[in-house]
């Protein structure tokens, strides 16, 4: 898994990787803006997702108004 993580990685145009975890890194006021949310929302939660775990994936969800 390493490897093709890795080859992917390679594949990407200059700036996108960095881009990517700069956005992640600058997350904030997810639980606040999660409350604000009109519309239905459904959250698929892995159990082995390595970026997004499952608990953290709960605690957004519980931040939504009516979640499925």
């Amino acid at each position: 898994m390493a490897g093709g993580n890795l080859r992917l990685m390679q594949r990407q145009k200059p700036g996108v990787l960095y881009a990517d975890f700069a956005a992640c890194n600058g997350y904030v006021s997810g639980l606040e803006r999660a409350a604000q949310v009109k519309c239905p929302a459904l959250f698929l939660l892995g159990r082995l997702d390595a970026m997004t775990p499952a608990r953290g994936g709960r605690a957004l969800a519980d931040a939504v108004p009516a979640p499925r």
